[in-house]
């Protein structure tokens, strides 16, 4: 019998979640209250560590063009990826 999970919510982490799940060879469902998945206008801060988090089931690839930039503390950091 195969392996069967279901994934709540179609956010960032819901998505990862549903393709690592995928790629692992589970057969996975993703339930979301939206009709639709579009964009919000909102913005999304990943440090280095979140992105390599993103890079291992291979949905990272999508955010490397995005400008690079965060403002922490009144600080910026630019991040070299």
């Amino acid at each position: 019998m195969a392996l069967r999970a279901v994934v709540v919510g179609g956010g960032i982490g819901g998505i990862a979640a549903a393709v690592a799940l995928a790629r692992a060879g589970i057969d996975v469902q993703v339930s979301e209250q939206a009709q639709q998945l579009t964009e919000v206008g909102a913005g999304v801060s990943l440090a280095p560590n979140g992105l390599r988090m993103l890079e291992r089931p291979g949905v990272g690839e999508g955010i490397r063009p995005r400008p690079q930039m965060a403002n922490l503390a009144g600080c910026c950091y630019e991040y070299e990826m």
